[in-house]
């Protein structure tokens, strides 16, 4: 293991810190490790999207990918000093998530937003057009049939109607969460607000699958 970590190392002082955590994350380590060297390849993911949309300037960028090298290093010297993390308590008692996967939350509510919408419509006018075509037929059987029909569409279209409200719901709930992760994520010491947001998306989570 001695020369996995030199070569990391190595990786480190040349700036190639995604390969470095790469090779972090193929070692045997501890639950509390696996969290901490989540957090710092989420930084770095974090700082490539900064980067890739122009947000940050050069100098900035330069600032906090170096910090996440010093990170990087710092995190290796915890392993070689401790043999074993795993019987320390974690701080948060569920896996860290990253802003990625709240992207492809994100993504998969503005699907199932688009069905409903889709429903929705679908349902308005099947509705509509039954209940006008029993308004108008002579025969009273088939006028209360196509009538109570476009009525039980007309429900189906309100349902449709709730759900669309409950996905935008959750689309923001979740893009207020992500904005609040990236900006805890260019913190290096902010670890207790980062599992304080970790801990509600996954609560977040919990409810919409419950729901």
């Amino acid at each position: 293991m001695t020369g996995e970590i030199e070569q990391i190392r190595s990786l480190v002082a040349n700036s190639e810190y995604k390969d470095a955590i790469n090779a972090l994350s193929s070692l045997p380590l501890g639950e509390i490790e696996q969290n901490e060297l989540l957090l710092l390849e989420s930084r770095l993911s974090y700082l490539d999207k900064q980067n890739i949309r122009g947000i940050l300037d050069h100098d900035k960028l330069i600032i906090e990918t170096n910090k996440i090298g010093v990170n990087i290093l710092t995190f290796i010297s915890s392993i070689e000093a401790n043999g074993k993390h795993d019987e320390l308590p974690l701080r948060s008692n569920t896996a860290l998530i990253d802003s990625s996967q709240i992207d492809q939350l994100i993504n998969g509510q503005k699907l199932s937003l688009r069905y409903f919408m889709l429903l929705t419509i679908i349902s308005l006018i099947l509705s509509i057009t039954l209940i006008c075509i029993g308004f108008f037929s002579g025969n009273n059987l088939i006028r209360t049939i196509l009538i109570c029909g476009g009525v039980l569409m007309l429900l189906a279209c309100f349902i449709a109607f709730k759900q669309i409200i409950n996905n935008l719901e959750k689309i923001n709930v979740f893009s207020i969460l992500m904005i609040q992760l990236e900006k805890a994520l260019l913190v290096e010491s902010n670890t207790g607000e980062i599992e304080k947001i970790n801990d509600l998306i996954w609560k977040k989570i919990e409810q919409s699958i419950l729901n």
